[in-house]
């Protein structure tokens, strides 16, 4: 979010000064917040490969030549579409989904409801002036911590992750972890995450640790309504007591309660979590 300098003979313009402005930046600012694992891989990835962090819609999904005349939606790596709102005081806003022709699945980010939308539709999305537009790609895993006020703290905050599921039931992501602070880390951690036949699978190599557990897994677009959960980190079981699933409308699973399962750090080891 820019905040435009002006001089003393002006009027003030920091956020704070409108209600609705201040609210619209905390709850950006909380989300900015929440997806700091995904957006600290992405540049990782940027760092290593070459890749791009925010991308125009035509490199993620180049045989659809109608996205080269889409300026005002943008995608936050692989997994998120973004669309903005730029007219003054509008309460609304018009955007495509990529994809749809070839199967691609899109997801609320805030509710993680399926996306009703046809091939090349411009479709009208509700954007009140504190809101913005967010949506979930099918066949990604994002990783998010809770939003502390500083990224210090939001770092120690436990691990949660968004499972969005493709039309094949499957899911697959990337979460990269040092010490956040030194130019060249000591450590470093690399998880890889795929979901398939009703089971998450972390692959981790490195030496890093941060200790911190998996406390929740959101997964959309399940097709049943699953009855427990089991969690196996280290090739052994753990105790699952207090974990809790949920299962909403919209096929959206809820997994809580897992920081028991994972105390001393959910990326330490080799994770499985299995739905039955």
């Amino acid at each position: 979010m820019h905040i435009a300098n002006n001089s003393g003979n002006t009027i003030a313009q920091e956020a704070y000064r409108w209600s609705t402005t201040a609210e619209a930046t905390r709850r950006i600012m909380n989300i900015r917040y929440s997806l700091l694992p995904y957006t600290y891989t992405l540049f990782h990835r940027a760092n290593v490969a070459g890749e791009t962090v925010l991308r125009a819609l035509p490199w993620e999904f180049p045989n659809e030549p109608s996205l080269k005349a889409v300026e005002t939606q943008f995608m936050s790596g692989p997994a998120l579409l973004v669309t903005p709102v730029l007219a003054p005081l509008a309460t609304s806003v018009q955007g495509v989904f990529p994809g749809i022709a070839d199967g691609t699945i899109w997801y609320d980010f805030y509710t993680l409801q399926k996306v009703s939308v046809a091939a090349g539709e411009n479709k009208t999305l509700d954007a009140p002036l504190v809101h913005q537009p967010i949506h979930v790609r099918g066949g990604y895993v994002v990783p998010m911590q809770k939003a502390g006020n500083t990224t210090k703290t939001s770092r120690l905050s436990p691990w949660s992750l968004i499972v969005a599921l493709d039309g094949d039931g499957k899911a697959g992501g990337e979460l990269y972890l040092d010490d956040g602070i030194s130019l060249v880390p000591n450590a470093t951690k690399n998880v890889e995450f795929t979901f398939a036949n009703n089971t998450l699978h972390a692959t981790v190599s490195g030496d890093y640790q941060d200790g911190i557990p998996l406390a929740n897994i959101t997964i959309t677009g399940i097709d049943w309504r699953p009855q427990r959960v089991s969690v196996d980190l280290e090739g052994e079981s753990c105790n699952t007591e207090r974990a809790r699933l949920s299962c909403e409308d919209g096929d959206v699973v809820r997994i809580t309660g897992l920081e028991q399962a994972t105390h001393g750090g959910a990326w330490r080891s080799n994770l499985t979590v299995k739905l039955h």
